[in-house]
């Protein structure tokens, strides 16, 4: 009879350990949903230049104020920078003048944190971003772009990442984002930029489903 209970108890550890494994498969291949984003520059009309990426919706500065927990990062167009990514812990904020060092980064309680990572424009880049399909594919990608971003060519630190702040986007170039704070992965494909105080950015976002 002792036997017989320990036969079965085992029997239950293996089982539990086989639904474990499934869940953590199954979890893994969450699919992503993909939709487009346009984000203006910071004196266009009206400027929407802040992104929640979780509920794929853009804020004015001051509605991203009243929820900065919710923002994911921002545009910012620079004379010399050009078209910038921007988190909102990025310490670079202030030199884009007073006003948005005064409203983000003292005035905002929530400065969320991440990593962005541009692998550039190539032609087999792109495809491999339509190739992109589950939350295992995402993370994948992620994880071996920012060890190995700095091995494309051309690589430029404050460009291609990883980093707080990415600047000089381009049409075509593939990002990879890391929320630390909201715990989550997203990846875009810049599909348009203006390169003005007046412009815009059109990014087609893959995120996971899960959300």
């Amino acid at each position: 009879m002792h036997t017989t209970n320990n036969s079965w108890s085992m029997k239950k550890i293996i089982l539990c350990i086989l639904l474990l494994s499934l869940s953590i498969a199954q979890a893994q291949e969450v699919s992503l949903r993909t939709y487009t984003a346009k984000l203006t520059a910071q004196n266009a009309d009206p400027a929407r230049n802040f992104l929640d990426l979780k509920s794929r919706k853009t804020f004015d500065l001051i509605g991203a104020s009243y929820e900065p927990e919710r923002i994911d990062m921002f545009v910012l167009f620079g004379r010399n920078t050009r078209v910038n990514l921007m988190l909102p812990s990025s310490n670079r904020i202030a030199s884009f003048g007073e006003h948005f060092k005064v409203n983000i980064q003292e005035g905002w309680d929530v400065q969320n944190r991440g990593v962005l990572v541009n692998v550039g424009n190539a032609k087999e880049t792109k495809d491999k971003f339509s190739a992109c399909r589950t939350l295992s594919d995402l993370t994948s990608w992620y994880t071996e772009a920012e060890q190995n971003v700095k091995k494309i060519e051309n690589y430029q630190h404050r460009k291609n990442g990883p980093i707080d702040n990415l600047i000089r986007l381009e049409k075509g170039d593939v990002i990879l984002f890391r929320s630390e704070d909201r715990n989550f992965y997203a990846i875009g494909l810049v599909q348009r930029t203006e390169e003005s105080h007046q412009g815009k950015v059109v990014i087609t976002w893959k995120i996971p489903r899960s959300f």
